[in-house]
């Protein structure tokens, strides 16, 4: 009885901050809520990636935009993943307005440099300072692309993954290595 209790309080209390978190967007404030969804040159794990994403976006999470991070033709494949990220997101019914497309990475490393990058229209940056951030992704790669963004760029940057990808032995990332390295980015 006292756990069940317990869960009740935990999940009243997360979803009043998220509440709160929606509210201050409302009245103006300047941060903004935004997903990226890392790319992937196999499209079943990108269908899997988006499907993550798109519950993310139906959670009481709300957000101003999202970005979807891939190339065409990264790793030899055939697709445009950024493409392909933002069709499936649209059939999922998040409006077009919101999405943006980061096209030119073929690797994690480009993901979080060429996201981190992007501009709106007006010129200005998506990603700023004190913006929250979910990295979503299906693979543990996600965890130092969030990392990144926290400690380099200033934003409360967190990760949100489900699924079992590890890398492989044949795996030539490191992954780690993202996060220690200084500058990255040119």
């Amino acid at each position: 009885m006292r756990f069940s209790s317990a869960i009740k309080l935990l999940a009243f209390l997360f979803l009043t901050s998220l509440c709160i978190q929606s509210a201050a967007q409302d009245k103006g404030n300047p941060h903004k809520t935004i997903m990226l969804i890392l790319g992937s040159a196999n499209k079943k794990t990108l269908e899997e990636r988006v499907k993550l994403g798109l519950e993310l976006y139906d959670s009481p999470v709300s957000f101003d935009y999202i970005i979807v991070s891939g190339g065409c033709g990264a790793h030899g494949s055939a697709i445009c993943e950024a493409s392909e990220m933002a069709a499936l997101l649209k059939e999922g019914g998040v409006p077009p307005a919101k999405i943006y497309k980061e096209e030119r990475s073929k690797s994690t490393v480009q993901n979080y440099c060429y996201s981190r990058a992007l501009k709106k229209e007006d010129g200005t940056r998506l990603i700023n300072p004190d913006d929250t951030l979910y990295v979503v992704s299906n693979h543990w790669h996600a965890i130092p692309v969030a990392a990144r963004f926290t400690t380099y760029d200033s934003v409360h940057a967190f990760y949100y993954i489900k699924g079992g990808i590890l890398p492989s032995e044949t795996d030539k990332v490191d992954y780690t290595g993202i996060y220690n390295k200084g500058n990255l980015c040119p």
